[in-house]
């Protein structure tokens, strides 16, 4: 058996930049569905979050439990189609045979959780997608949902119209008035990195994207041959890494446009993004942080040291490594967090700079 072909890390790819209004969408309704879990500035996710009629949010969490969405919005990818707008993707939808989605169904388990890096700010998936609402956190969901998810599953034809209704209905309700806003800002940032695009590591283009270094590297990704960057709204810090295999070895890498712009790389009297101040305005988190003043610490430390459960703890964690604040290292199966001195230094000189 042929071992995986690893990237080196200094590795250079030209990133295709592309929109991908289905797969955007599939990661916005993610977040909004985990927005405790993973918290978020973005104003549109609190406000829909706040705003969802009962029936459409558990609807949305059987969406999410099943694990089917960004599988679809992925295999636009092999039919040269990932521009289609979400009008087009759920008409597109509507006219799949049912064995082609109780072929995706096989693959696509709602039990099921992945790799991930989330502490990172880093969403990862490896060898397909199966990015569902258990598989971010270990979510518990009440009996009822997971019923409907098993009824759905066993018949793909219903399936179909259920994906329909309701990815319909939550676009008239929710989505359509954000579109345009959101399509100007995608456009703008495609024209701009079009124009300055250049061959480039990983490594390289994670943090010109984003304004950080990833937690994880091309390493760390098997065999890829070409990086798709997408940008997409409200997705806050997190960046959402996924390897596809067709039709061909790829990594997709969806980001919010404009983090650099609010975070990190500050120069003197730029304005320091609301967020930053957010996330030290906490005191689990200050805790944390005076915490690891005293150097590098592993998760189970932490929380011990704050005597806070482990989920609560995880979620201050992926907060403060998403802002920058701490750096997060794996060896073997744990986590060792660490204080970020660069983005101290950069609040430190910022706020003196407000005072000249």
């Amino acid at each position: 058996m042929s071992q995986p072909r690893l990237i080196p890390t200094m590795t250079e790819f030209t990133a295709r930049f592309e929109s991908w209004p289905s797969c955007a969408l599939s990661l916005s309704l993610h977040f909004l569905r985990m927005a405790e879990e993973f918290p978020s500035d973005d104003a549109w996710i609190r406000e829909t979050r706040a705003s969802l009629d009962p029936s459409l949010k558990e609807a949305l969490e059987v969406l999410d439990a099943i694990g089917i969405l960004k599988k679809l919005a992925i295999r636009l990818l092999a039919h040269n189609a990932i521009d289609q707008s979400v009008p087009q993707f759920i008409d597109w939808i509507d006219g799949l045979e049912a064995d082609y989605l109780g072929e995706l169904l096989a693959n696509a388990s709602g039990r099921k959780k992945d790799t991930r890096s989330a502490e990172s700010g880093i969403r990862r998936t490896k060898g397909g997608v199966n990015d569902t609402l258990a598989a971010w956190k270990g979510v518990e969901l009440p009996a009822s949902v997971w019923e409907r998810v098993d009824t759905l599953r066993a018949e793909p034809g219903e399936l179909r119209a259920f994906l329909v209704e309701v990815l319909r209905r939550f676009w008239s309700e929710h989505g359509e008035a954000d579109r345009a806003a959101c399509a100007v800002v995608i456009e703008r940032e495609l024209e701009r990195q079009r124009a300055a695009n250049r061959p480039r590591t990983f490594d390289e283009l994670f943090t010109d994207l984003v304004g950080r270094r990833p937690a994880v590297g091309a390493s760390d990704f098997e065999g890829i041959e070409e990086i798709i960057a997408v940008p997409a709204c409200h997705l806050g810090p997190y960046v959402v890494a996924t390897q596809v295999d067709e039709p061909r070895p790829a990594l997709i890498l969806t980001y919010e446009p404009g983090r650099v712009a609010s975070r990190g790389r500050y120069e003197p009297g730029a304005v320091l993004p609301a967020s930053l101040f957010r996330a030290l305005g906490d005191e689990t988190r200050l805790q944390i942080l005076r915490f690891l003043q005293s150097g590098e610490r592993y998760g189970g430390e932490i929380v011990e040291h704050c005597g806070l459960s482990q989920p609560s703890i995880s979620r201050h964690l992926r907060l403060l490594a998403a802002e920058g604040l701490i750096g997060v290292r794996r060896e073997g199966g744990t986590k060792y967090y660490r204080l970020n001195p660069e983005t101290f230094a950069i609040i430190a000189r910022s706020i003196e700079h407000l005072g000249k």
